[in-house]
């Protein structure tokens, strides 16, 4: 890599994947897989394996349930390892991030018109790797150490079929996600029950899908609650809500335009601490299709 902001580096990453099914029972599914990962030169842990096991049980025509096992393992990237732009800058005594976890959901489905995906989550890790702003507000990304995550999350589809007019259907889609963090490392414990910097304890979202034959209008919501900008939680960021809207219309054969809103409300929110985001922002475009017809 040959870069303005990271320098001129040499690395490797590279993987191996292997998995494989066995049907104990024809409604019952048992999925290993394992991953090989390695990264250098100069990594600390220069190679690691990742096993994983699915569990797959078709309980009924309409109800799944699925149940994980797995180790989380990922190296920092280049730009955490290296970066030295302005405002920013690396820190290449960063460990890869570590940890295991389990999982259980269960996945609903009613024909063509309602889908429901609801699970249950735990996942221990260390050396979570975040970006923190120093006491010279130069933002460089740190290990937080050990932590605990538990919660749930779930995803509502409904599809409206609509007959005699333009439109086949309208699809509304709901979600949630409770996440509850504990920080068990810089002297902290269970008790001091410190949440994971920039990670909101509630998500949820909603989208509502409007096609047609040559197009297609998407609103989006989203909103999370209050987060904290650092390990001490003593820096809180609001919570933030974002209204979206996308538009793609085909105006021929091969071309089509869109429309994309984003921050429609123009809300005044920071993904991190001290970093605004941008307002409302409008982006225009056009697609052209090439085909070549033999």
């Amino acid at each position: 890599m040959d870069s303005t902001d990271i320098g001129i580096r040499f690395r490797h990453d590279g993987g191996l994947y292997l998995t494989a099914e066995y049907q104990a029972h024809k409604k019952f599914l048992v999925i290993p897989s394992i991953k090989g990962v390695f990264s250098g030169p100069g990594a600390e842990i220069p190679g690691a394996a990742i096993p994983k096991l699915g569990l797959l049980w078709k309980a009924a025509d309409f109800l799944t349930i699925k149940n994980n096992y797995f180790r989380n393992f990922k190296y920092p990237d280049s730009e955490d390892l290296y970066w030295s732009g302005e405002g920013g800058v690396g820190n290449p005594d960063l460990k890869p991030e570590d940890g295991w976890g389990a999982d259980l959901g269960i996945y609903l489905q009613f024909r063509e018109f309602l889908t429901l995906e609801t699970s249950v989550f735990g996942q221990w890790i260390e050396d979570s790797i975040h970006w923190f702003a120093a006491a010279n507000n130069v933002w460089t990304p740190q290990n937080v150490g050990e932590a605990a995550f538990f919660g749930g999350d779930a995803k509502l589809r409904i599809n409206f079929p609509l007959s005699g007019l333009p439109l086949e259907k309208i699809g509304l889609s709901l979600s949630y996600q409770y996440l509850l963090s504990y920080l068990l490392s810089y002297g902290y414990t269970w008790a001091s029950d410190k949440r994971i910097p920039y990670m909101p304890t509630h998500t949820l979202g909603a989208s509502l899908d409007i096609p047609w034959k040559t197009g297609a209008l998407i609103i989006s919501a989203h909103y999370e609650t209050l987060r904290y900008g650092d390990r001490g939680n003593l820096n809180k960021l609001d919570p933030c809500f974002l209204l979206n809207m996308n538009v793609n219309q085909r105006i021929h054969k091969l071309v089509s335009v869109f429309m994309a809103l984003r921050n429609m409300l123009n809300a005044s929110y920071e993904s991190f601490d001290d970093y605004p985001m941008p307002g409302l922002t409008l982006t225009l475009g056009m697609r052209l299709t090439v085909e070549n017809e033999r």
